[in-house]
């Protein structure tokens, strides 16, 4: 598989070509300009915990797994009442320690 990603100007979305087997689509990737303003310690903190370099990556990181996260709760709500569970949960707490 190759991809190639190219933007013609910072003012027209990123286009990303996905060649597969002999077969290309194209698929765009709207990308949109903001300013924010975020306290620097947690950036510093961000970027040293997750390894990335710049500010707009730790901001596309943490709106990703924000994304990512809300998703995985929805898809974990969904089953609620779909599977079946054996077991005693006042044993299996036995010998935790309360705090």
């Amino acid at each position: 598989m190759l991809w190639l990603v190219f933007s013609v100007t910072d003012n027209l979305p990123l286009f990303t070509i996905h060649i597969k087997l002999g077969k290309m689509c194209m698929e765009v990737i709207r990308l949109k300009r903001t300013n924010i303003v975020l306290d620097e310690k947690v950036v510093e903190k961000a970027k040293k915990i997750t390894g990335l370099r710049t500010q707009r990556e730790v901001v596309d990181f943490a709106l990703r797994e924000l994304v990512r996260r809300n998703d995985v709760k929805g898809n974990i709500l969904r089953l609620k009442g779909k599977i079946h569970w054996e077991g005693n949960l006042k044993e299996m707490r036995t010998g935790r320690v309360k705090t």
